[in-house]
C-alpha cells in the first residue's frame, strides 16, 4: 500500500471570481473546471466535518497533472479575518517554482500585489535557491522558488 502521487491541494477563498482572475491571469493557471454553480450536500458537508455545506468551486490547472481546487463557502460561513499566520499549525504554504523569480516579484509589484520581500538565497539545501513569499488576494501565503543556475 502506498501513496501514489498528489490529486490537488485545497484552498478556501473568499471570492472565487477574484481568486480565479488571479491564479488564471497573474499565475497564468489555466481553469479546467468550474466554477460551479452553488452546491449544498448534507452528504459533503459530513465528509469536509460539518453538519452541511453550501460551497462553490474551480479548478485550476498549474502543469498537466497538477492542480489546485479554489472553494468559497457560503454555508457554514467561512470566520471573518485575516488568514492564519504562517506559523499556525495546518497549512502551511503552497510552493511554486518558477522560471525567474526577480520577473516574477516585479509582476507582482507592478500589479500593486504583495510581496513579503526581495528573493533570498538559500545555499543550504542541495540545489542552491532563491525563494520569496508573496500573497494572494485573500492575503494567503504563496511561494515562488527559483533553481539557482
Amino acid at each position: 500500500m502506498k501513496v501514489k502521487e498528489l490529486a490537488h491541494i485545497g484552498i478556501c477563498v473568499r471570492n472565487l471570481e477574484k481568486s480565479i482572475d488571479f491564479y488564471e491571469n497573474v499565475m497564468g493557471f489555466k481553469v479546467i473546471s468550474g466554477p460551479t454553480d452553488l452546491i449544498t450536500s448534507e452528504a459533503e458537508g459530513k465528509g469536509m466535518g460539518f453538519d452541511c455545506c453550501t460551497y462553490r468551486n474551480c479548478i485550476v490547472e498549474i502543469i498537466p497533472g497538477q492542480c489546485l481546487e479554489l472553494l468559497e463557502f457560503s454555508d457554514p460561513e467561512t470566520p471573518e479575518g485575516n488568514p492564519c499566520p504562517i506559523n499556525f499549525i495546518g497549512k502551511h504554504h503552497v510552493a511554486y517554482l518558477v522560471d525567474d523569480i526577480f520577473q516574477w516579484v516585479e509582476k507582482f509589484r507592478r500589479l500593486g500585489l504583495p510581496v513579503v520581500s526581495d528573493p533570498l538565497e538559500d545555499e543550504a539545501s542541495e540545489s542552491p535557491i532563491y525563494w520569496v513569499y508573496v500573497k494572494d488576494p485573500d492575503g494567503i501565503a504563496v511561494e515562488l522558488m527559483q533553481i539557482k543556475k
